[in-house]
């Protein structure tokens, strides 16, 4: 699951539409999800590699949304493997994605966990929603801000809205960091690969993590 920024745009756009670069304009077979991901799908039959255009800034590899890779400038064309099991996907510099468990259905979009993968960068800004589930009850909206200053990132946490949150936990998963020489707001944490991912106790406000 992820909710894009409140900018108004859709949430599956071509490059064409997204970027304003001559480059993104002829670029056909990826796509933006949201304003922070890109999907480089494999569209050939029997293929598992193909070219992928990034768009100017930087983009942090992070194939299925799980397993972080290299961060890649943008403004450049370059090769990438990828197989039948693995969707190809970037995570721009600064960008938030919101993931939670599969469900079958919207009945109970009041979700029990959250997951907050986090690019960080000067500026960090993403947006939750959640409701009932049929349209017509209460809902809430969770911002997340973040920052890097200093040499520490420093998450906030705003929540408004009249549905009861059901939360029993939440983390924090900040792509392309392996460790931290001190972290305070959270209740643990664990290096996986090329990422930090911090358990935050249930209605944190606030995180600050010295790199």
């Amino acid at each position: 699951m992820y909710e894009a920024s409140q900018t108004g745009h859709p949430a599956i756009r071509p490059l064409a539409y997204a970027e304003a670069d001559e480059e993104s304009l002829l670029s056909d077979d990826a796509f933006l999800f949201g304003e922070d991901i890109l999907v480089a799908p494999i569209t050939r039959a029997n293929a598992s590699r193909r070219s992928v255009y990034l768009p100017p800034s930087e983009w942090l590899e992070y194939p299925n949304l799980s397993a972080c890779q290299l961060p890649k400038k943008g403004a450049q064309t370059g090769p990438l493997e990828a197989s039948l099991n693995q969707v190809v996907t970037y995570v721009r510099s600064g960008g938030l994605v919101v993931l939670t468990s599969s469900a079958s259905h919207t009945t109970s979009a009041n979700w029990k966990h959250i997951e907050w993968h986090i690019n960080p960068n000067s500026k960090v800004e993403g947006i939750l929603y959640e409701d009932e589930g049929d349209g017509f009850g209460e809902h809430r909206i969770t911002r997340v801000l973040g920052e890097v200053r200093n040499g520490q990132i420093v998450i906030r946490r705003f929540a408004a809205g009249g549905l009861p949150s059901v939360r029993e936990s939440e983390e924090i998963h900040l792509l392309g960091l392996e460790r931290a020489s001190s972290i305070e707001g959270s209740l643990s944490h664990q290096s996986r690969g090329n990422k930090l991912v911090i358990q935050m106790p249930v209605g944190w406000t606030e995180l600050k993590v010295a790199t």
